[in-house]
């Protein structure tokens, strides 16, 4: 496939790449569109795609992983991303592209909301957003993951009605490239400190003592609401980012939370921010905490019925085909023939059998078996 291309088709999985609107470090995000004969998924996506390597390349292997970690998370959050499963495709020059298919989140994410905003995003605003957040954070928590990169571009906002403004908007958490379970140490690189996440919203025991737990993702919420509600970055970026770990892991120096800001505000904020990992709040409290319990049952009211909407919520096990087929042009001995075929197999051995399976258990296992072959 080529972008812009006007003789693309449909591929087997029934969607077709259209413009760029995103990259990052291990991956490009385009808008996709659905064949109108397909059920599962609404007319517009997102495909998130990395190119595969006969060495399959770091990028690749992050998205896979991603793919696992996003189908075990999908089903009963209206605050995570939608995934509507993994497809490889092969372009006409034969190149091979891992391709992760999610909701469409037309309304961009967390991050442009702020930058449209340079003075603050209205606090009601910012305690919507926050409560909802914090919802995500807990499903995702209590799935025993930690998503190590919580930070406002990795926030996305989808409308929650048909003529939906940036304030309706509802957040999802996205983007778990680098999510990890609980529990699970992290190797530390040449600096002594893994850099898992973003620098200006790593947690100060995540730079100290390797340390990426769910107290960790609720220090860079912390520092994500701090910047909803004052419009800039709450650490200063003179420093080099040496410096700047230094400031976050091994000082007591703390973000600066203007005094302009309401108390409730200043002190939810405070809850988030404590050095000690030990006794800063967990999704739990925060969820009490007067800041976003105000206005609950306006904050909640309707605006979370995907179904409301028309978009169909992820049937993980209903897809005909988890890859597609391989181009003709790789040879019958490419180490791409033998995942797709043996995933097909696998796929209907799972779905016949007497054994029932959580729903993404064909998908996970599909994917730890190409990871497996690559």
């Amino acid at each position: 496939m080529v972008v812009g291309s006007t003789e693309m088709k449909f591929t087997e999985g029934e969607w077709k790449r259209g413009e760029l609107i995103g990259s990052g470090s291990f991956a490009r995000v385009y808008k996709a569109t659905t064949n109108p004969k397909q059920n599962y998924m609404p007319p517009l996506i997102a495909a998130k795609s990395a190119a595969i390597s006969k060495s399959f390349t770091t990028s690749s292997i992050f998205l896979a992983k991603e793919s696992v970690t996003l189908a075990k998370l999908q089903g009963n959050c209206p605050h995570i991303i939608g995934f509507y499963g993994p497809e490889v495709t092969i372009d006409e020059k034969g190149k091979a592209y891992f391709n992760m298919l999610l909701e469409y989140a037309s309304l961009g994410t967390l991050g442009d909301r702020i930058r449209q905003k340079p003075g603050g995003i209205p606090e009601p605003e910012v305690q919507r957003y926050a409560r909802m957040i914090l919802q995500g954070l807990k499903y995702v928590h209590e799935h025993e993951y930690v998503h190590c990169d919580i930070k406002p571009d990795n926030i996305l906002l989808v409308p929650s009605s048909a003529n939906s403004s940036s304030f309706d908007a509802i957040p999802k958490i996205a983007d778990f490239g680098l999510a990890k379970k609980v529990g699970k140490r992290l190797k530390r690189n040449q600096t002594g400190v893994s850099l898992w996440g973003t620098a200006l919203y790593v947690a100060p025991e995540s730079v100290r003592y390797n340390e990426f737990e769910p107290h960790s993702d609720v220090w860079a919420f912390g520092i994500s609401v701090l910047e909803m509600l004052t419009g800039k970055q709450a650490w200063t970026c003179d420093d080099e980012l040496s410096g700047l770990l230094h400031r976050v892991g091994y000082s007591d120096e703390l973000p600066e939370i203007p005094s302009m800001l309401s108390s409730t505000a200043q002190d939810f904020v405070r809850r988030c921010l404590v050095k000690n990992s030990l006794l800063r709040w967990s999704v739990d409290m925060l969820l009490d905490h007067p800041f976003v319990a105000i206005n609950n049952d306006k904050t909640e009211a309707g605006a979370l019925d995907d179904a409301a909407l028309g978009i169909p919520k992820p049937q993980l096990l209903d897809w005909r085909e988890i890859m597609v087929n391989v181009n003709s042009k790789l040879d019958a001995n490419s180490r791409l023939t033998s995942p797709v075929k043996t995933m097909v197999k696998d796929r209907k051995h799972l779905e016949c059998g007497r054994r029932k399976r959580k729903p993404g258990y064909v998908i996970c296992e599909s994917i730890r078996r190409m990871l497996h072959v690559f």
